[in-house]
């Protein structure tokens, strides 16, 4: 089950991925207007979590022996450096 974080959590991890990936921040605000003008969040919102959460998945299907921090569950950065490596190393 994912974990819903704050949206400030939520910029930041945005933010990182937009410099991991070399795109270009124009400004902070994740919401648009809608087709009747109401305040609508950005459509490359969601499909970031959406793939975050699958590509999260997929890491986890996969078992792999890692360093763990105690209690055998992989720390967050080591689960984004899996995921980086399978993204550039194929």
């Amino acid at each position: 089950m994912a974990t819903v974080e704050s949206p400030e959590r939520q910029l930041e991890t945005c933010r990182e991925l937009c410099t991991q990936r070399g795109y270009e921040v124009a400004g902070e605000d994740t919401r648009v207007k809608g087709y009747n003008g109401q305040s609508v969040p950005m459509q490359e919102v969601d499909d970031l979590r959406k793939s975050q959460s699958l590509l999260l998945s997929m890491i986890k299907s996969l078992r792999m022996p890692e360093e763990c921090n105690g209690d055998g569950k992989l720390t967050r950065s080591q689960v984004g450096r899996i995921a980086a490596d399978a993204r550039w190393h194929g």
